[in-house]
């Protein structure tokens, strides 16, 4: 009998399926994968050890964290602290194949974004749904399949398989079900947005002759029917069944055979293209001329809004938001469109196609967590505290100096902002006691208020430099309640 989590569904935690980021076309015929764009792969290096993907919305170590087993692996990720926090796990293998890049190969990395390593796989949390020995892994050359979990060097094998950690605080579209039988012999993934044909297009066709064969058809009445793209093509597949690996509730009668993508395997001088069979699910590469079996997509793009985080405005850290706070929602796309928290809308104060900013409405108050859309967006959860300070910086990026009087004698007054101040009173002011640092010495404080004519969310302090400060940029740091603001901020004192 399989383990109880192993008849569980996996939890779509991605909010739009990138592209392969294969530009160069491969194909003689129309529709390989470069003459299709979607969502072309976009990622943000944090500079604190982390990558936002900006189109699945993870967060995902940036250097991996070496060579392991693959039962230590995800104990190694839940004990992680990076960039300032924790929440960290071991991908789902959906999730880890989302980052495969096939523009290039060895590795199929990003490497301006993810740190070279000698890595020849990476780790995934699911075993194979007929085995709890044999553990899902990325392959360096684009792949990926189940491999037993002894092959690693550290369990006694001769390959190398790393531990690359993710996180997430959102997910994405609430569903009831993952796909909808159209009745016209197609199927819609809500999850994704494509459309497939529910029986496979055609059975034994060359990689070349498959283009012809998608298009041709005229299923449900459509005329734009095309090649999956490998990442495509695996979204279909489940790691919790074999023989087939696909829901064959949606997908009757599925081969248990190989599939063609549009996509070329770039490291055999491209006479070779990614498949996928759907007996067990592997992603491997056979070449151009074999006859393999094709399953026909159309259309794609996912939700129409995305999240990829929604931070302090002033500290750009994630974590917990609080009553009155000015936060920074970033995604897309944006422009126009409202922001609500729970249902209750809240004030914006700035747009732009890829970020909003807005005041996190006083209704949020002693909840744990509250659900941020912006538009018909899914859900993003956010947890909630009493007070969650941070101090706004000179350079609008949460380092630094902070945007304050320029230089000020010991003795003298700094005026400085900040905003994550918690719940105010019915005559506006703060209900939470305010403390503030320079170079780790109290301050006396002698004023901390809203500013007049200024969104409620921001927060003016004026605080006395302790004469027994050293001269010179010094730490600022403000305590909320029980909250303290970000660290890295400074205060030049003569």
């Amino acid at each position: 009998m399989l383990p109880y989590f192993l008849l569980l569904a996996v939890p779509w935690t991605i909010h739009r399926l990138p592209d392969t980021g294969q530009t160069r076309r491969y194909a003689v015929a129309n529709g390989d994968d470069s003459t299709v764009t979607i969502n072309p792969p976009a990622f943000r290096v944090n500079g604190n050890g982390t990558v936002t993907d900006l189109v699945t919305g993870l967060q995902w170590q940036q250097a991996d964290g070496g060579e392991m087993k693959w039962d230590g692996a995800a104990g190694y990720c839940a004990g992680l602290t990076l960039g300032g926090v924790t929440g960290w796990r071991l991908p789902y293998a959906q999730e880890l194949f989302t980052i495969q890049n096939h523009g290039v190969s060895n590795p199929s990395l990003d490497t301006a974004v993810f740190t070279r390593s000698n890595a020849e796989y990476w780790w995934a949390i699911e075993p194979r749904a007929d085995s709890t020995t044999i553990a899902w892994a990325a392959n360096a050359g684009g792949g990926i399949g189940a491999h037993p979990v002894t092959e690693t060097v550290s369990a006694g094998g001769t390959k190398r398989f790393h531990a690359r950690c993710v996180r997430h605080s959102a997910t994405g579209p609430e569903l009831a079900s993952q796909y909808t039988d159209n009745g016209d012999g197609t199927v819609t993934d809500q999850r994704t947005g494509l459309m497939w044909a529910r029986t496979e297009t055609a059975a034994a066709v060359t990689w070349e002759e498959s283009f012809a064969a998608a298009s041709a058809s005229t299923l449900g009445g459509y005329t734009d029917w095309r090649v999956p793209n490998i990442k495509e093509l695996r979204s279909l597949h489940t790691d919790y069944s074999v023989r087939p690996s696909i829901d064959t509730k949606f997908f009757p009668n599925t081969a248990q055979a190989i599939f063609w993508s549009s996509t070329t395997q770039i490291g055999q001088n491209g006479v070779t293209a990614w498949n996928l069979d759907f007996t067990n699910g592997v992603v491997s590469y056979n070449a151009k001329t074999d006859r393999l079996h094709l399953r026909a997509v159309r259309g794609g793009g996912g939700p129409r809004i995305a999240f990829t985080g929604v931070r302090n405005a002033a500290s750009y850290a994630d974590g917990p938001i609080s009553p009155g706070e000015v936060v920074a929602i970033f995604g897309s796309p944006f422009a126009g469109e409202p922001v609500r928290m729970n249902g209750v809308a809240a004030t914006v104060i700035a747009g732009t196609a890829n970020q909003v900013n807005a005041i996190v409405p006083d209704s949020v108050a002693e909840r744990e967590t509250v659900n941020v859309t912006v538009g018909d967006s899914p859900a993003f959860p956010v947890a909630v505290a009493k007070a969650a300070p941070g101090i706004y910086a000179a350079n609008a990026a949460g380092t630094g100096p902070a945007a304050a009087t320029v230089s000020t004698p010991r003795g003298g007054i700094v005026v400085f902002y900040a905003t994550g101040h918690g719940v105010l009173t019915a005559a506006q002011e703060l209900t939470l006691p305010v403390e503030v640092r320079m170079d780790g010495k109290l301050c006396e404080i002698l004023y901390a208020g809203l500013v007049p004519g200024l969104p409620a969310g921001l927060l003016q302090v004026n605080a006395r430099v302790p004469l027994a400060v050293t001269p010179g940029a010094v730490a600022l740091q403000v305590k909320i309640g029980e909250a303290v603001s970000q660290a890295g901020l400074t205060v030049t004192v003569e």
